[in-house]
């Protein structure tokens, strides 16, 4: 069975903390249900908590989000690995602060994964989604 699969068009346009936009509940669920119709093998979404996403742009300078796919350590399980984005799309990976008594001091960049992954058939994704 082939799939009638079209590479994504990159589209030449600078990052801002603007980039994205509301598209609705009625766009979003047929987008997604066209995606599983297209790839039932990947009938599965993903769940992240407020906090942590609350940290992550909280970051000094942070101007959005990288998201990207990636496998659960020592499994094929599909997760998503979230890191913050500075106004040039480049990922925030370390970043400096001062110290109450004046030093500077160098801090990793938070980088997130153990999300929740959540299957066909879980109840995250059998809402009205498809």
């Amino acid at each position: 069975m082939t799939k009638n699969v079209q590479e994504p068009v990159m589209v030449a346009r600078p990052f801002s903390a603007s980039v994205g936009e509301n598209i609705g509940a009625e766009l979003g669920a047929k987008m997604v249900k066209n995606y599983y119709d297209a790839n039932p093998e990947q009938a599965y979404g993903h769940l992240i908590g407020r906090d942590i996403l609350e940290q992550l742009l909280a970051q000094p300078g942070c101007a959005g989000l990288s998201i990207h796919p990636g496998y659960e350590e020592g499994s094929n399980v599909r997760t998503l690995v979230f890191a913050a984005v500075d106004v040039d799309g480049q990922q925030i990976l370390k970043y400096t602060t001062v110290t109450e008594s004046g030093n500077i001091q160098m801090n990793d960049g938070i980088v997130v994964d153990h999300i929740i992954t959540t299957f066909n058939g879980d109840s995250a994704t059998t809402s009205s989604w498809f």
